[in-house]
């Protein structure tokens, strides 16, 4: 595998204690990259954790209020969701085939999706609670950015993957849900263009493949590589792959806490008698309160946003930064190797050494270490 990558030149980011960073050129033969590893493994290990942290500063004793108070803040709803359109459901697979026009309702913007489909169907487990149930989604759209003034209005596509665990409150048809997320939006820049773009995705494919990222993700056992294993899976790679300058595209993976969601049948299309297919066609009538948390990775400006929650998931993982550098690292020679091999194309390997660059200063700033350490950036 080394050989493969003896003449990429690649500079060498230092992140110091306090987060600055600084480009020293270098170039890598197989025998420098061994030396890097060894290097980023020795000088961690050197750190002196007997130092302590300066103490003279006053330290601002949060009272329990305000805490509780914070506690609420962070995980209250941020989104409200609104379906309505008919369903097919298949009684013998658990299958349901949706075509719902939704609203979707975030503190600062909303989304109307006029065309909005989605395939999902219940997963088998060994208990019957609580329930699991995966969707795969792709809608077409409005988004209106309530930041602007007056009001901006634009176009965007989305598809989306989602594995859900459902806890019924008895039978009052609500329950509460926890579920991940996979999806790409890709909004109009110019709005002239917005109707041609429209038709054009009208008739593209749809997003069955992204619940199968989502099943990979959660069988990994480390956080940094099922991250990025999530975006060298073929599904998420296609998209990578390809670049289209009138859009922006944004990656997004999240976490939801579904606080009241509803699913709920207003009325049967049709009162069919008893199909040997399991069958019935009805009026869905939904209503999800939801708190998400969601990673984002803006193409157009190289920018990746992690929300606290997966922060503190990642300081809570790893014990040192150490760690982070060496499974940073290990990510990114893999992805090397597999463009050379040809089994991942240049465009999505330069986004995605972008997105493991982006991860790692952004995980040695959260995991906790006396001093600073290294990282090897490979390109």
């Amino acid at each position: 595998m080394m050989s493969e990558i003896q003449s990429l030149s690649a500079p060498l980011i230092t992140v110091t204690a306090d987060n600055s960073i600084t480009h020293l050129a270098s170039t890598f033969s197989d025998a420098s990259i061994v030396e890097n590893i060894e290097n980023v493994t020795n000088e961690a290990s050197d750190i002196d954790n007997s130092a302590s942290p300066d103490t003279s500063a006053p330290v601002e004793k949060k009272s329990w209020i305000k805490s509780a108070l914070m506690f609420i803040k962070n995980l209250a709803p941020n989104q409200l969701i609104l379906q309505a359109g008919p369903q097919i459901h298949n009684d013998l697979t658990g299958a349901d085939f949706k075509f719902t026009p939704t609203f979707f309702l975030a503190p600062d913007h909303a989304e109307i999706y006029p065309f909005h489909h989605e395939i999902g169907c219940s997963l088998k487990t060994n208990t019957n609670f609580p329930k699991s149930y995966a969707t795969v989604a792709r809608q077409q759209g409005l988004h209106v950015d309530f930041r602007a003034c007056p009001f901006r209005v634009g176009y965007l596509r989305q598809e989306f993957g989602r594995i859900d665990v459902e806890i019924p409150y008895g039978n009052t048809g609500l329950q509460f849900t926890l579920g991940l997320e996979l999806g790409i939006t890709d909004k109009t820049k110019d709005r002239s263009k917005a109707l041609s773009h429209a038709i054009k995705d009208f008739s593209t494919s749809s997003a069955q493949a992204l619940c199968t990222v989502l099943f990979k993700f959660l069988q990994h056992k480390s956080l940094i590589s099922g991250l990025i294993g999530m975006l060298v899976a073929p599904e998420v790679l296609a998209r990578l792959s390809s670049v289209d300058n009138e859009r922006e595209r944004t990656l997004w993976f999240g976490l939801s806490l579904g606080y009241a969601d509803l699913n709920s049948q207003m009325h049967k299309i049709i009162d069919l008698p008893p199909d040997p297919q399991g069958f019935d066609i009805n009026i869905q009538g939904n209503i999800y309160t939801r708190h998400s948390e969601v990673m984002l990775y803006k193409f157009e400006n190289k920018e990746l946003i992690l929300p606290e929650s997966l922060k503190a998931m990642l300081s809570l993982r790893y014990n040192n930064k150490k760690e982070v550098v060496s499974e940073i690292l290990q990510n990114k020679i893999e992805i090397i190797h597999r463009t050379n091999k040809g089994e991942i194309s240049r465009t999505a390997s330069d986004r995605l050494l972008e997105v493991a660059d982006a991860l790692a200063v952004i995980a040695t700033s959260v995991v906790n270490d006396v001093q600073g350490t290294v990282i090897v950036d490979i390109h």
